[in-house]
């Protein structure tokens, strides 16, 4: 199989008046067909670092490749092609359609 998703130090920061650190050197490897849980205590960054694997966040430091194509220049456009050809995402919080429910 050939790696899907990679991150190198990855890292996500709030830029606020305190700067707060959402995601901290985060470094994996994530195949193709490859199932991953990511786990652990509420408030430690688990939806952050989905959302920056996802394509819906940027981070600020560290590298982020999807298929072996670097992240960091994509535009939006290119980000959402790629989530539609690449990727997967089941949302933590459902936004339904009152028509449809």
């Amino acid at each position: 199989m050939s790696v899907l998703i990679k991150t190198e130090n990855l890292t996500r920061v709030l830029p606020e008046t305190i700067p707060v650190t959402l995601v901290k050197d985060v470094t994996l490897s994530i195949e193709e067909r490859e199932f991953v849980a990511i786990t652990g205590p509420s408030g430690s960054g688990k939806s952050s670092l989905l959302y920056l694997l996802g394509l819906l966040d940027r981070p600020t430091g560290g590298k982020l490749s999807i298929g072996g194509r670097d992240a960091d220049p994509m535009d939006e456009r290119e980000r959402a092609a790629t989530r539609l050809s690449t990727l997967g995402f089941v949302f933590q919080f459902h936004f339904l359609l009152p028509e449809f429910t």
